[in-house]
């Protein structure tokens, strides 16, 4: 089960981020350990990933096992803190390249087809 953060800027806009390796737009998040919560892993995966502390709030979407959590909205201070990962040893590429806010209508391509699916989920529900 993955476990995706759906974080945006105080205008609404999506945070994404560049894979390296694959060059894919993507959300921060990923696995769930087997006893941790949604919203723990969220909040696990944002801090890892963005070194931002951010409270996770209620879910979003759930598609096909995989889970969007919501974790609010950055001020522009925090925005500008955002840390990505440092290339780890023996990795040919970071694991992230480059972040940035995107209007959910206008959601960017290569994306994982999954991630795309909660997005379009979450706003469904919304409306």
């Amino acid at each position: 089960m993955a476990v995706y953060a759906h974080v945006t800027d105080r205008t609404g806009r999506l945070l994404l981020l560049r894979c390296g390796m694959t060059r894919e737009w993507v959300l921060p998040g990923g696995d769930a350990g087997p006893y941790e919560s949604e919203a723990d892993a969220a909040a696990y995966h944002v801090r890892r990933i963005l070194h931002l502390a951010l409270p996770p709030g209620e879910k979003r979407a759930v598609v096909d096992g995989d889970t969007l959590v919501d974790c609010g909205a950055l001020s522009p201070e925090q925005a500008s803190r955002i840390e990505l990962p440092a290339r780890r040893a023996g990795q040919a590429e970071p694991e992230f390249t480059t972040l940035r806010f995107v209007p959910p209508s206008a959601l960017p391509y290569p994306m994982p087809s999954g991630q795309r699916r909660l997005l379009t989920e979450s706003r469904r529900c919304a409306v």
